[in-house]
C-alpha cells in the first residue's frame, strides 16, 4: 500500500505552453535527496504522462539514493511529465510507501533540471545548459 500525496505549485519546470530555448542541450534531472533519516532512502523516482499511471512506470533509480546524495537521471524523451518519487512514510520495516507526485506535468524539453526532494515535498527548478551536451 502507498499513501500518494500531490504536490501542488512544486513545478517551477512547468513553461506554461512557452518552449524553452532550444539550445540548453538534452533533458537530465539532476536529482538531490535532502531527507532526514537514513533509514527512509528515496526509493523510486518514476515519470509518467498521466497522474494515475505511476505505477506503470518504470523506476529511474539504479538503486536507493540516501539522504544527502545525488544522482543524474539521463536518456529523457522531450515532453510532459508527471513526477514521482517513493520512499517508507516510517523508519520501521513494515512501513508503507510515501509516494509524491506533481499535481500539474512538467515540461521536460531541454536542458539539466534540478530536483530537490525533501522528507514531504521536493522542487522542480527551471533547466539551464545541460553540461553533458
Amino acid at each position: 500500500m502507498a499513501v500518494v500525496a500531490l504536490a501542488t505549485g512544486l513545478g517551477c519546470g512547468d513553461f506554461g505552453g512557452v518552449e524553452p530555448p532550444p539550445n540548453l542541450g538534452p533533458p537530465l534531472l539532476a536529482l538531490v535527496y535532502q531527507g532526514t533519516s537514513a533509514e527512509r532512502p528515496l526509493t523510486e523516482l518514476r515519470l509518467h504522462p498521466s497522474s494515475t499511471d505511476y505505477r506503470a512506470a518504470k523506476n529511474r533509480l539504479s538503486q536507493p539514493l540516501m539522504p544527502d546524495a545525488s544522482v543524474d537521471i539521463s536518456d529523457i524523451a522531450p515532453g510532459y511529465y508527471y513526477l514521482t518519487v517513493m520512499r517508507k512514510r516510517l523508519s520501521l520495516p513494515e512501513s508503507d510507501m510515501l509516494a509524491l507526485t506533481t499535481a500539474e506535468p512538467i515540461a521536460l524539453v531541454s536542458g539539466r533540471y534540478r530536483v530537490w526532494v525533501f522528507d514531504e515535498s521536493f522542487r522542480v527548478f527551471d533547466p539551464v545548459k545541460n553540461p553533458q551536451d
